[in-house]
């Protein structure tokens, strides 16, 4: 099974405690886990954190122009 959580950071805090704990407790498959950037750790048992960097904006212009 996989799940996908977006917006974590939009919860509270509690919420978040939450899905941390169920996490690492009770998830056996494929997790994703997207935010905005914000004081959270991670759950332990993250094997893979990827951290998206902003695009430059030469690189915006293209992308933009290339759709």
């Amino acid at each position: 099974m996989d799940l996908y959580i977006d917006g974590l950071n939009e919860v509270s805090t509690d919420i978040r405690a939450t899905v941390s704990t169920f996490v690492e407790k009770y998830f056996k498959g494929n997790i994703i886990i997207k935010t905005q950037p914000m004081k959270w750790k991670p759950p332990t048992a993250a094997k893979i954190i990827y951290t998206l960097l902003p695009l430059k904006q030469d690189k915006i212009e293209n992308l933009i122009l290339s759709q």
